[in-house]
């Protein structure tokens, strides 16, 4: 570890992203594993959460917009949704591929000054007044975090195989888990993720 502890056992789960995987030092190597990592798509996410005073999307566009649940668009932050049917005040806005990959290195007030921009430029209302009504925000910049950088795997050509290398075990000894790798339907999600783990401990037990 990066404090200098060392931890020893009988069986290990590697559990990171396919993106860090590629860049572990094993010892001795498993040249047919980072191989395989590097077939699996991986791609980049940024997300953007906005709690607002009030729901100001409902009555936009001189429409009623009460029902609104997901919006797509050519702005900068091209996809954007609502929490319906729950009376929520909070949008979140999403950004993937090349694009979030461009903001891996912009600040926060960068991101969020294409998010309020895209916002207006959609609905037709005032900058100002989409600033002055927000009551918090967060933003969520998978391909920045050293630790995942990006956000969930996809399929490539080569994946299928790389997939089932993955999944195979080390000598009994170092088992490998993640959204990436999940048998199910469910992969490149947190489901996928818990439920890929849940698979590799009945395989060990």
């Amino acid at each position: 570890c990066v404090d200098g502890k060392s931890y020893n056992g009988q069986k290990v789960i590697i559990t990171p992203s396919v993106a860090i995987l590629k860049q572990i030092n094993f010892k001795p190597a498993i040249p047919e594993k980072i191989t395989a990592a590097s077939k699996i798509g991986f791609g980049g996410v940024v997300k953007i959460l906005l709690l607002f005073k009030n729901q100001w999307w409902m009555s936009a566009l001189g429409k009623d917009l009460s029902r609104l649940r997901f919006i797509t668009s050519n702005e900068e932050i091209p996809i954007w949704w609502t929490q319906y049917p729950e009376l929520s005040t909070l949008l979140t806005g999403w950004v993937g591929g090349l694009k979030a990959e461009k903001l891996k290195n912009a600040s926060s007030d960068e991101i969020f000054n294409l998010a309020f921009t895209s916002l207006s430029s959609i609905f037709k209302v005032d900058l100002n007044k989409l600033k002055n009504g927000l009551i918090k925000s967060k933003i969520i910049n998978w391909p920045a975090d050293p630790f995942i950088q990006g956000a969930y795997s996809y399929n490539t050509v080569e994946s299928s195989e790389a997939y089932e290398e993955l999944r195979k075990p080390i000598n009994n000894k170092i088992f490998f888990a993640g959204e990436a790798l999940f048998s199910g339907k469910e992969t490149a999600t947190v489901e996928g993720a818990l439920a890929s783990g849940l698979e590799v401990v009945k395989k060990i037990l």
